[in-house]
């Protein structure tokens, strides 16, 4: 179904339409591809938390609906990395230090205030088994920084 499609079907907002349209979404299709691949909408150009949360609904209705499972990816992620081996594990820790040193502190006090400690496996878990992109994050920078990193650790652990 093509984006205009989807607004006369009432499936999605005018608003995000344009928003849509102006970052060459334009069918079905590419929304659900983005979606896979960055697991949020929230750096569209002009887009708004609200559109944000409608286009993630309507990709998550979409799985529902064809029984399809957005986990599976993540399931197939948090594999990787509690199957890496010792130098491996190694390696990441190396990779995940130097990540975590260069947060913002604004990231690092989020972290905090949301009882997340800065160790591997707990920053793992919450990036891959919590929907980050959902949550009401007041701060776009911190959202950024969550979503980098989530992608980060992704491009490592697959290149291993």
């Amino acid at each position: 179904m093509n984006i205009d499609e989807l607004y006369n079907s009432n499936i999605i907002s005018l608003r995000t339409v344009n928003v849509c349209k102006k970052n060459k979404l334009l069918c079905e299709e590419k929304i659900i591809e983005f979606y896979l691949k960055f697991n949020t909408f929230i750096y569209l150009t002009n887009i708004s938390e609200e559109n944000n949360i409608e286009l993630i609904d309507f990709c998550e209705n979409h799985f529902k609906k064809n029984n399809l499972n957005i986990n599976e990816f993540n399931l197939n992620i948090l594999n990787i990395y509690f199957n890496l081996n010792t130098l491996e594990k190694e390696n990441f820790e190396k990779q995940y230090n130097y990540l975590i040193s260069n947060l913002s502190f604004k990231c690092i006090t989020f972290f905090n205030t949301n009882n997340i400690i800065l160790n591997i496996n707990e920053v793992i878990n919450f990036i891959f088994k919590s929907n980050i992109f959902k949550q009401k994050i007041k701060s776009k920078k911190v959202l950024k920084e969550l979503f980098d990193l989530r992608i980060s650790i992704i491009i490592y652990l697959k290149s291993i």
